[in-house]
C-alpha cells in the first residue's frame, strides 16, 4: 500500500478474516471439560468436569467429602484452572497439596455472613473455573 493511499476493502476483509481465525474457539464452551485425576475420570460423564455443572459431594459417617471434592478439582488446577474454596476454615493445605491441588491456583475465602452466601458464591462462580463450597445445614 502506498503512503497516503486509502486501504482497499479487500485488505480490511483479509485482515478481519485472519483475526477471526486466530480468535475462533476450538471447541464450544459448553462442550469443554476440565480434567480430573485418572482414578476419577470413569465416574463422570465425559470423563471430566463439564463447565457450568454442579457436582455434590456428601460425606458419610467416615467423612472424606472435602478430600473427594479437592481430588475432583486437582487435575484442573494442575492444568491451569483457578479453584476457590469458600467456607472451609479447616481446609488443610498440606492435604490439598498431597491430593494434587496446585496451591498457586487455589484461593481460600472465609465463610461469609449468612445473608451474603448467595452473592459471594455467585461472584466466585463468575470468576473461577472450580468452586468448592461447604454447604452447612442452616445456611
Amino acid at each position: 500500500m502506498r503512503s497516503g493511499a486509502a486501504p482497499s476493502s479487500t485488505d480490511g476483509a483479509t485482515a478481519l478474516d485472519a483475526l477471526a481465525e486466530r480468535i475462533r474457539p476450538l471447541t464450544l464452551r459448553r462442550d469443554d471439560h476440565l480434567p480430573v485425576l485418572p482414578a476419577l475420570a470413569g465416574l463422570l460423564p465425559g470423563e471430566g468436569l463439564r463447565r457450568g455443572t454442579t457436582v455434590a459431594v456428601q460425606g458419610g459417617e467416615a467423612g472424606g467429602a472435602t478430600s473427594l471434592a479437592l481430588a475432583l478439582v486437582a487435575a484442573a488446577s494442575q492444568a491451569g484452572s483457578w479453584v476457590a474454596a469458600v467456607g472451609l476454615p479447616s481446609l488443610g493445605l498440606v492435604a490439598a497439596d498431597e491430593l494434587g491441588v496446585a496451591l498457586e491456583r487455589l484461593v481460600l475465602v472465609a465463610a461469609p455472613e449468612r445473608s451474603q452466601w448467595g452473592s459471594v458464591t455467585a461472584a466466585l462462580v463468575d470468576g473461577f473455573d472450580c468452586v468448592v463450597v461447604a454447604a452447612h445445614r442452616g445456611v
